[in-house]
């Protein structure tokens, strides 16, 4: 089993590199090292996911294969994969409130109809339809139902562990004295404020909102889109759908591969120099947070703190700062899908 995990996820390593280096901006001719660097730069992340045997990989690959059928003209066959995804592991899910903002109806309907196949058609033959929507309503009273000033899902004393630098994770952290070591070791809090676990969810809650219609207005128009602006838009994407998850262990911040790639591309071949100086800074800047992780005396309160989501906000801030820069001209033509 676990050499057939690691070829699984070996081919997901192998096409989430492909697909960002083809989705990472114009067609150009890239350095070898520029495919290369976002790999190495994420090796402890890839090696958690060998070691833990975690799908994470693989559902970068497959949104990412969604992506590209985006820009080919495919809604349906993009809606089906990002459905895949979501069934596996029900995360990937926040690409649907794009899809809808974006106008892609036919990608966010298949998406929907695929992920009702995926979750109640396909084990239907192997449990029965019954004990199968029996399963799923088990899930959802379990995983999605569950949350509360203790927890959430179905191991409700690690959520607010060091271990989760979840958006949510970090936030009850900061805002609630809450211990973040696990049980039997020193207690660790960083918590600023001191406030009830309604308050603190309803700052978290108007954050979130925050974040997302900061994207949403962020985006260009229709009119405005090319391939590199589209680029810096999923790398964004990509983030988002990562920190916005309720657990976001170490492994989940692989999916930062595709952003990281279109990081390095830009700060590699932009032709103005302080674009590029600003790219490597920034990169820089997040990279010195995440090595903050590695076991030290510290580790365990710097990932309480968020080290992790931290660095991922630098990076979104540096890809719409990208994303703008890259739209075209408003008398541009509007790119197709």
């Amino acid at each position: 089993m676990y050499a057939c995990l690691a070829i699984v996820n070996i081919v997901a390593w192998w096409a989430s590199v492909a697909l960002s280096a083809r989705l990472s901006g114009e067609a150009a001719v890239q350095p070898a090292w520029v495919r290369i660097a976002p790999s190495v730069l994420m090796a402890p992340f890839i090696f958690d996911i060998f070691d833990l045997g975690q799908p994470n990989l693989a559902l970068l690959a497959m949104t990412l294969g969604g992506f590209a059928l985006l820009r080919g003209g495919r809604p349906v066959a993009a809606g089906a994969l990002f459905a895949l995804a979501a069934a596996i592991k029900a995360f990937p899910l926040a690409v649907l409130p794009w899809l809808v903002w974006r106008r892609r109806w036919r990608a966010a309907a298949a998406s929907l109809a695929f992920l009702g196949v995926f979750l109640v058609l396909a084990p239907a033959p192997v449990l029965g339809l019954r004990h199968n929507l029996s399963e799923l309503g088990e899930w959802g009273r379990g995983m999605v139902l569950s949350s509360g000033e203790q927890g959430f899902g179905q191991r409700p004393q690690q959520n607010w562990s060091w271990k989760n630098q979840s958006l949510i994770a970090v936030g009850n952290r900061v805002l609630r004295p809450i211990n973040a070591e696990d049980p039997g070791q020193p207690p660790i809090r960083v918590n600023l404020f001191d406030l009830s676990f309604r308050s603190a969810n309803a700052i978290v809650a108007a954050l979130a909102i925050a974040i997302g219609l900061a994207f949403a207005a962020s985006m260009p128009s229709p009119a405005r889109r090319t391939a590199s602006s589209d680029a810096a838009e999923w790398g964004v994407l990509a983030i988002l759908t990562t920190v916005a998850s309720p657990l976001a262990r170490q492994y989940y911040f692989v999916w930062l591969l595709f952003p990281v790639t279109v990081l390095i591309r830009r700060a590699a071949t932009d032709r103005d120099p302080r674009a590029r100086m600003f790219t490597w800074t920034a990169l820089a800047a997040a990279f010195a947070l995440m090595v903050l992780s590695i076991p030290w005396r510290f580790s365990h309160w710097v990932q309480a703190a968020g080290n992790n989501l931290l660095a991922a906000a630098i990076l979104v801030g540096v890809l719409i700062w990208w994303m703008r820069r890259d739209q075209a001209p408003l008398s541009a033509r509007s790119l197709p899908g």
